[in-house]
């Protein structure tokens, strides 16, 4: 970066390992190749696997007319398919947490996109109103999403309006812990 001094950059040095030492956050390492695994869950949580199957279920009305039995045999196997990839890899309370705050925004009347990224390709993520893009129809893969051969964790990219996202963020404070809620952002520089 040549527009940037030696004395900048060993600023921002210097403020990352300040940054670091402040952390008190534990990495564990995997073995290679693994994929990531949900994090443990306090006893006497639901069985989430469980919980997920009946959020389908009664979701499936809502996107489609009918029931899984009725679902068009590729829209059923797809379903399956990434049910068993989900529960393979102990994400059934992720997407349960996801469904449960994209239904309280809606409920609130709080802008909400319609889903973005590879999440769009996740039938589950469509019948539990995550997103709003059925996969099949626009021939998105469930793969690029979440797949065992993946190692990093699915990332759901839902768009909250601003002027409402600091209540989204109380409510899960409250909701689930102020200690398991961070509010991340990304930074942008347009140049002209």
């Amino acid at each position: 970066y040549p527009h940037i001094s030696d004395l900048k950059i060993q600023e921002m040095l210097d403020n990352t390992v300040e940054l670091a030492e402040r952390c008190t956050a534990t990495i564990k390492d995997r073995p290679q190749g693994t994929y990531m695994v949900a994090p443990a869950l306090p006893a006497g949580t639901p069985d989430y696997d469980t919980l997920l199957m009946d959020l389908v279920l009664a979701g499936i009305p809502g996107r489609f007319s009918g029931t899984l039995e009725g679902l068009l045999p590729e829209y059923r196997t797809r379903l399956l398919h990434e049910l068993n990839t989900i529960w393979d890899m102990g994400f059934s309370a992720y997407f349960c947490f996801v469904a449960d705050t994209c239904r309280w925004i809606r409920a609130q009347g709080i802008p909400l996109g319609p889903g973005r990224g590879s999440s769009a390709g996740s039938l589950v993520s469509y019948i539990l109103k995550i997103t709003d893009l059925d996969p099949l129809r626009y021939g998105l893969i469930f793969e690029r999403f979440l797949a065992p051969w993946r190692t990093d964790a699915p990332d759901f990219d839902i768009d909250v309006g601003r002027a409402r996202r600091e209540e989204v963020i109380d409510f899960l404070r409250e909701k689930y812990g102020h200690e398991h809620v961070a509010h991340i952002c990304t930074h942008n520089m347009l140049k002209g």
